[in-house]
């Protein structure tokens, strides 16, 4: 097969790109693909100027679409047409993949991908945060289809008027929630915000790695947490979720405190919805959250995680139902292994308190070891959240308390396993917020539109979306503590196709009883009141 003729290759690509025709990662990513001959990349005549000696000097003009956005990403761009040919490619052309196409190289013992992040940030050719605001780098406009993704998404439909989900219809890139798959996730925990009454009463922490796993250009401050809080912490009475919610409710400041550890943002495990809030700004978040646990006290003889599981959860203002995942009827919480505890299961503490709402719930904690030849080494602990049927909606929460042997000396396997997690604690400062062409979001034009209403009419909608969910009492649980994995325990197989095509999750979209009957007390509110049609948006 002849050479390629770079020079038209990159004209086209030039052309499209100044009439806002075509996306700089499409461009760049096409332009890969298209360098494919027997494996390798076809080598142009050397032209043009030194920065890109290879490839012309159009390629310089592409590239330079970049250069605004991000300066590492020119570079990489520009670096691509360097005089070190022939490159290998990392597969053949058929393994390129959409910028917003969910990937992953591991899997955790649920099966569930971990620590996934979006294709473009692994691009071979213009590695980058993908996004959807325009007049930004690597633009796509519905990073929910193709040719944004590959893969098939789960999306909530709006409700109507005079729901307060109403206003997302013409709020954020499309109004909706678009959910990609259910994922794991571990970082550093970054409190954000508690949202108002008006809202979706929705706890928000930021999940932060320096990889950026999972971020946008729309969130680089980390990958969002949502959980309702009328769904789960309301519930919670045992001591760290109760102060955590007195810290809540007090202050921005105190919650953050409450998320601190040892003068570090805490560790965390979150298992979840990973999607794109195009409510907003098609950040990606995780919502509903299913599982957290945090770290919130590090010493050997009192280690403990404040934790809570479920497979049920709403997504907030701008929706109507429930997301539910009825496979995941088992959740694997695993914590890392305390650095320099010795190779032998930790003591579950009488200290150990847990709480569930819905019968049959089940918890079960045992050691992880790995054998190297004829030595094992502790690599984690496992918490195990037997739930059961999500259409029950079980929740259970808790405080587990370990001890550990810390009288031997930390094995080479613990030191790197120490080292992992100090990396995963670390924590620079929040990167610079993207400016967001956004206009008013749905949340305040729905409190704009109450505020204009006679105060007892606004104080009845109040009532009726701050008391939707009824009262659900809590039982005391009593765990299953294991000095080994029980007998033919196995990790569950990946639960997606490896090559990450099509549908990723099984989860599924079901009415939420509560906020159903919320919405109707609203509509007879405002019928009775006369209440005025909203303003167009």
């Amino acid at each position: 097969m002849g050479r390629l003729d770079f020079s038209r290759i990159f004209n086209y690509f030039a052309t499209f790109r100044r009439e806002s025709l075509f996306p700089a990662w499409l461009a760049c990513l096409m332009l890969w693909s298209s360098l494919a001959v027997s494996g390798q990349i076809a080598c142009p005549p050397k032209s043009g100027t030194p920065a890109c000696v290879t490839c012309g000097s159009d390629a310089k003009a592409v590239c330079s679409e970049l250069k605004s956005g991000n300066q590492t990403i020119y570079e990489n761009c520009l670096n691509n047409c360097s005089e070190h040919c022939p490159l290998p490619l990392p597969g053949p052309p058929s393994t390129i993949v959409a910028p917003f196409d969910l990937t992953w190289k591991a899997v955790d013992l649920n099966g569930l991908p971990l620590n996934p992040r979006w294709a473009l940030q692994d691009s071979p050719a213009c590695p980058g945060l993908p996004s959807a605001i325009p007049q930004t780098t690597f633009f796509c406009a519905k990073p929910w289809t193709r040719p944004c993704t590959t893969q098939e998404t789960r999306e909530i439909n709006l409700p109507p008027f005079p729901t307060p989900g109403w206003w997302c219809h013409s709020s954020g890139v499309n109004g909706h929630h678009e959910n990609w798959a259910v994922v794991t996730y571990d970082g550093s925990a970054q409190w954000y915000e508690h949202e108002p009454w008006y809202g979706d009463d929705d706890y928000n922490i930021y999940i932060t790695r320096d990889d950026q796993s999972g971020y946008t250009q729309d969130n680089t401050n980390g990958v969002l947490t949502e959980f309702d809080s009328q769904e789960t912490i309301n519930y919670f009475i045992t001591p760290w979720w109760t102060a955590f919610h007195t810290a809540v409710d007090h202050s921005d400041a105190d919650a953050e405190y409450m998320l601190t550890l040892l003068g570090q943002p805490a560790y965390i495990i979150e298992v979840g919805v990973m999607g794109l809030d195009c409510a907003h700004y098609c950040s990606s978040e995780i919502h509903p959250t299913y599982a957290l646990a945090v770290h919130v006290k590090n010493e050997p003889s009192d280690d403990e995680w404040a934790i809570f599981g479920r497979n049920w959860g709403d997504e907030g203002f701008c929706s109507l139902g429930e997301v539910v995942d009825s496979d995941l009827t088992k959740i694997y919480l695993t914590l890392p292994w305390y650095p320099g505890a010795a190779d032998t299961a930790p003591v579950v503490t009488d200290q150990t308190v847990w709480e569930e709402i819905g019968a049959g719930i089940q918890v079960t904690t045992f050691p992880q070891f790995t054998q190297f030849g004829s030595v094992r080494h502790g690599t984690g602990f496992v918490v195990e959240l037997d739930l059961g049927d999500a259409g029950s909606e079980p929740l259970v929460s808790g405080e587990l308390h370990l001890k550990w042997n810390t009288e031997a000396g930390t094995t080479s396997a613990q030191a790197v396993r120490a080292k992992e997690i100090a990396g995963a604690k670390k924590n620079g400062q929040l990167g610079a917020a993207v400016l967001k062409p956004e206009p008013e979001e749905a949340e305040e034009a729905f409190a704009k539109y109450v505020a204009g209403l006679p105060p007892e009419t606004g104080r009845k909608i109040k009532e009726a979306l701050v008391h939707a969910h009824p009262s659900r009492p809590s039982t005391e649980l009593h765990a299953t503590n294991l000095r080994e994995a029980p007998a033919g325990f196995q990790a569950h197989p990946p639960r997606y196709d490896a090559s990450g095509k099509g549908a990723l999750t099984n989860i599924k979209i079901v009415a939420d009883p509560a906020k159903t009957k919320a919405v109707e007390k609203i509509k007879t509110i405002l019928r009775e009141a006369n209440a005025p049609d909203p303003p167009e948006r």
